[in-house]
């Protein structure tokens, strides 16, 4: 399993939508991890799920966050690239 970063996810983000399906696309993300981790039986997967479950959980705080100044990137900037690249 491999993580999706917040780079990897803002840079996918083209639309309004894009930025809402990425949200979901994250949260479902963190929750296929909490069952795998109910799922695993060794103590070493078990610690690495953790592991990513923070990470994981750190994007989708990162994306709700900065949701609203990503939307009005996106809406109203003239460079989107360049202003998304700025945020957190």
């Amino acid at each position: 399993m491999r993580l999706v970063t917040y780079e990897q996810r803002l840079a996918q983000i083209m639309t309004v939508d894009d930025l809402d399906r990425q949200i979901i696309n994250s949260i479902k993300y963190v929750k296929r991890i909490e069952a795998k981790i109910k799922k695993c039986d060794t103590e070493d997967c078990d610690e690495s799920l953790k592991k990513m479950l923070i990470e994981a959980k750190s994007v989708v705080r990162k994306l709700k966050f900065n949701a609203f100044s990503i939307e009005q990137k996106l809406l109203y900037g003239n460079n989107v690239d360049a202003n998304i690249s700025g945020l957190r």
